[in-house]
């Protein structure tokens, strides 16, 4: 048997994906039979292996050496639940402009970090509170992508994770610039998610703040913006705790942020 049908539309599989799909079609053994199949396909240049148990569909006419899968089907496919976040849902949707070598998921349980030719994977672990509500699928969507499926953070998921987890997004400069490319936020999403997050004070005083520096993009009020406003207190927030000097406070949000992100000065380069 020649399972053509499964190597068509699994561009990248684990040994699990194969036994399902042998054992679907009533083959005794699927787990061992899957295990032949993919050594026997690796032998014969159909596949390639990412690590011993993920592999990826070589095009035909390809040479196996030299060959790379398309980093997000690979993502996608490290943890039963794993999705495309972070730095990588801004890159997936279009708002990066410069290039990582490193792409990152998150998941239930990541797997150990995995490198595949010049590709970092690096996962990260869903929120604890998430995995307790069930909630690790809030504002994921997935997709067709490249002859398999991806699963991704939506835009407003995005926001607040990368502004939660700045370290898996890149610099605060270019953090700023990437989610303000983003057509439009939904406000409702936004704090529904903080809210099933049970996102702090700071974090909510970071999202709101970031939504503000941009109204004027997207035409948001201070009634729209009222969900994310900090509770009144003497400390202020950080958007960093190491938040670099010079740095100024931001009254309306509590909020100390850099002086360079607070006057756009990447600006005055364009």
């Amino acid at each position: 048997m020649a399972h053509e049908t499964f190597l068509e539309s699994e561009p990248v599989f684990t040994r699990p994906d194969l036994a399902a799909y042998l054992e679907d079609r009533g083959v005794a053994y699927p787990h061992a039979y899957s295990r032949q199949l993919q050594e026997r396909w690796q032998k014969e240049g159909r596949v390639v292996a990412v690590r011993p148990d993920l592999c990826a569909v070589i095009p035909a006419g390809a040479p196996p050496t030299g060959f790379y899968p398309w980093p997000y089907l690979v993502a996608t496919k490290l943890a039963p639940d794993a999705v495309l976040s972070h730095r990588s849902a801004v890159e997936y949707w279009g708002f990066s402009y410069t290039m990582w070598y490193e792409t990152v998921y998150s998941a239930t349980r990541p797997a150990p970090e995995t490198v595949n030719g010049s590709m970092r994977y690096r996962g990260h672990p869903f929120p604890d509170r998430l995995v307790q509500l069930g909630g690790q699928h809030f504002g994921v969507v997935e997709l067709d992508y490249l002859g398999g499926r991806v699963r991704v953070t939506a835009v407003e998921r995005t926001l607040v994770d990368v502004l939660g987890a700045p370290h898996l997004g890149g610099s605060w400069d270019e953090i700023w610039r990437m989610l303000a490319l983003a057509d439009a936020y939904d406000l409702d999403t936004v704090a529904a998610y903080c809210d099933l997050l049970g996102a702090g004070s700071a974090l909510r005083a970071k999202t709101g703040f970031f939504l503000d520096h941009h109204r004027h993009l997207w035409g948001f009020d201070d009634d729209d913006l009222a969900p994310f406003r900090p509770p009144p207190r003497r400390e202020p927030y950080y958007l960093d705790p190491d938040t670099p000097r010079p740095f100024l406070l931001v009254e309306d949000w509590n909020l100390v942020v850099p002086t360079y992100i607070w006057k756009r000065g990447w600006e005055a380069f364009h």
